[in-house]
């Protein structure tokens, strides 16, 4: 009986770390991009994906209900220069993009905190 029920949960593991693989489950339901502090920046969450304009001092959600499978490409550039700030090919789950000030970028699951406020009397550069 134990031997039958440990061969049922293999399985049952396997088929669910297949379908994960094989891309059958949902694309997850959270994708923000917050500029606390940091230059300008175009995010593309995916290859060929929608690319999101986000300015300093404000935020965005990016709709992932047409996105394809993960792992995806996220890309970070400047928006006034298109330098790339930040790419990473292998994101899973729900994803935050952090942008700080200086250009410094975190892609990763979402976290409690981006870290310390910004200096008193920060204020973003204006828009070009």
């Amino acid at each position: 009986m134990k031997r039958r029920l440990a061969i049922a949960i293999g399985l049952v593991c396997l088929c669910l770390a297949g379908w994960v693989a094989c891309g059958f489950l949902p694309p997850p339901s959270i994708f923000f991009v917050d500029d606390i502090d940091g230059p300008n920046v175009v995010v593309t969450p995916w290859s060929h994906g929608p690319a999101t304009s986000v300015g300093c001092g404000s935020g965005a959600q990016i709709d992932t209900k047409s996105a394809p499978r993960q792992p995806w490409l996220v890309t970070v550039t400047s928006a006034a220069t298109g330098k790339v700030l930040r790419q990473d090919g292998f994101v899973f789950g729900d994803v935050e993009v952090l942008v700080r000030s200086g250009g410094s970028v975190f892609i990763g699951s979402p976290v409690a905190s981006g870290g310390p406020a910004p200096l008193p009397g920060f204020q973003c550069p204006a828009s070009p």
